[in-house]
């Protein structure tokens, strides 16, 4: 049995320089401020000092600022029993096979991410399903007060009610601190911890093939390895968030970063306890509607393809978003952006994969 010791997100973006090279050393996290140091405009190719205040969970457009405590509840929201819940042996009818598509960097225009773990996977959600997790995400945002006048009476309370529950996407500074930065990420989001669902979805990626869970066992370069113990795939976090990119939108050029805690293990027969590190290493990116690119009717939002880049930012490789595909790739070394949306909604859902450290057993902590 195990309990968590110590929570601390470790995405450490931020609004200056400064601050962003002093997050990232002071927590090793390597290469976490690529892309907001040269925060200007992209060329896109072809192939004020405030005292932070608590804030209610999810924030409004109106509300800019700088930094600010930030923490996320949500409210209960029944889960139907049969949603996602569908096994690889008894699909639902209609339902494609999951299938996976390991990205070959070294075949692409980004040969230098030869090595580099990102993998597509299709088919994981039908487009029903993807269209009715966002509602139940709009549903466990619980409405302030101030968002709650404008919907009294008449028959758009539902649009209303779900146009208010997407709050402005903030940046983690670390410690409970988040803050706007329109200079590097505009888009509206929706923080969900749910683990239950979170699980479901995961089963279905995990409906690919034996490969995935092989290869994600795989971890990249550069993640303590002293040989006196391994990194093992735990699961995937409990944290949905949900996002909604509109016109003009975008997220610019960034790596993602690894979110951590410890565990304390608690000794069973005499052996085994003990601190273990658990931290996130792999990024799962849900997309939930088609992009035209994607569309089969050549319909759906233009723009907005999660392009994976060059350290120049000259050359890029788009992954264009497809109703209910997943984007696995690898925190470490894959510096990538939302490119711009020009015109459409679109909505997906970035979740993270656990990994916990296992210290090698010797004989003194080893069941007699």
């Amino acid at each position: 049995m195990s309990r968590v010791l110590l929570s601390s997100p470790l995405r450490l973006t931020a609004l200056t320089t400064t601050t962003i090279i002093s997050a990232a050393a002071r927590h090793d996290v390597p290469g976490i401020a690529m892309g907001i140091l040269n925060s200007s405009p992209l060329r896109l190719f072809s192939s004020s000092t405030n005292k932070p205040q608590a804030k209610s969970p999810q924030q409004r457009p109106s509300e800019g600022g700088g930094p600010r405590l930030v923490s996320y509840t949500s409210n209960p929201v029944p889960i139907p029993d049969d949603f996602l819940t569908s096994s690889s042996s008894s699909p639902p009818p209609a339902a494609a096979a999951v299938s996976s598509h390991p990205i070959d960097f070294a075949a692409s225009p980004l040969p230098e991410l030869a090595g580099r773990i990102a993998i597509i996977l299709r088919d994981v959600l039908s487009p029903a399903e993807c269209a009715r997790l966002i509602s139940l995400a709009e549903a466990s945002v619980p409405l302030r007060d101030d968002t709650d006048n404008d919907n009294s009476g008449g028959d758009g309370d539902g649009v209303k009610a779900s146009s208010a529950a997407w709050r402005p996407a903030l940046v983690n500074l670390g410690n409970g601190l988040e803050a706007p930065a329109p200079n590097y990420r505009v888009s509206d989001r929706i923080v969900w911890d749910q683990q239950d669902l979170a699980d479901r979805i995961w089963r279905r990626c995990l409906q690919a093939d034996d490969g995935l869970r092989r290869t994600l066992a795989r971890v990249p370069a550069g993640w303590r390895d002293d040989g006196k113990g391994e990194w093992r795939l735990k699961g995937i976090n409990r944290r949905m968030r949900f996002l909604r990119y509109g016109p003009g939108q975008y997220f610019k050029p960034h790596c993602d970063g690894p979110y951590w805690y410890f565990e304390e293990e608690e000794e069973e027969d005499g052996g085994g306890g003990g601190r273990r590190e658990v931290r996130t290493m792999y990024t799962v990116h849900l997309y939930l509607n088609d992009s035209a690119a994607e569309s089969p009717t050549g319909e759906g939002h233009v723009g907005g393809a999660t392009a994976f880049l060059s350290r120049d930012r000259k050359r890029r490789l788009d992954v264009n978003p497809k109703a209910g595909s997943v984007l696995i790739f690898q925190h470490e070394g894959l510096l990538h952006e939302g490119a711009r949306v020009d015109s459409g909604l679109k909505y997906t859902v970035r979740m993270d994969l656990l990994y916990r450290w296992e210290p090698e057993q010797t004989e003194s902590s080893s069941p007699a």
